[in-house]
């Protein structure tokens, strides 16, 4: 009777522990889904990340090429007055006052 009563717990404890595994295996598959989810996640904030990257590298051309079209135009037809009212900002206020008064008086005498 001893055997057939052993018996019993056999199957009970095999019971117990096949719902426990169960369990287990439950809780691992929904860590398994939450764990594929935020993959998902990181790999789509990676390519947003990498297309504004992409976009960003654009403008950067793009602006680079502005500039190297600004500055060659720059070359091609300099401010010719821009080393005389760089002078002139240099120059004390007396010093442009004179500057002034001579070109006034030189201006009257062409006229």
């Amino acid at each position: 009777m001893a055997a057939g009563g052993g018996c019993g717990e056999t199957v009970e404890h095999c019971r117990a522990e096949v719902e426990r595994l169960t369990r287990e295996l439950a809780e691992a598959n929904r860590e398994k889904i939450r764990a594929a989810e935020c993959g998902l996640v990181v790999l789509e904030e990676n390519q947003t990340l990498k297309q504004q990257y992409s976009d960003l590298e654009a403008e950067q051309e793009a602006l680079r090429q502005e500039l190297e079209q600004l500055q060659e135009a720059g070359r091609l037809h300099p401010f010719q007055g821009m080393r005389d009212v760089s002078k002139i900002r240099a120059d004390p206020p007396q010093t442009r006052l004179t500057h002034r008064s001579w070109h006034q008086s030189d201006t009257t005498q062409r006229v």
